[in-house]
């Protein structure tokens, strides 16, 4: 089971559960996870794809652009998708 598979499972069983909090501020299992599925690679700026270095299909090299932890997160897991 991959990591979104189980933080899908985890957004399916108690989607108001905390999963994260930063700076006083809480994210739930399902706030994280559909904002993960809602990004897209083509909007979204912060991220910058490096196709030259890529070896293959399975890996992708991105570089992410973002003071926010919680946003480097988010963009960190999009990209395992």
């Amino acid at each position: 089971m991959t990591i979104i598979e189980r933080l899908q499972q985890h957004k399916d069983l108690q989607p108001y559960k905390i999963a994260l909090i930063v700076d006083e501020e809480q994210y739930t299992y399902g706030q994280l996870y559909d904002a993960i599925i809602s990004m897209e690679f083509n909007n979204t700026s912060r991220i910058i794809n490096l196709d030259q270095f890529n070896d293959g299909q399975k890996n992708k090299v991105l570089l992410i652009q973002s003071l926010s932890f919680v946003e480097q997160l988010l963009q960190w897991l999009w990209g395992v998708i």
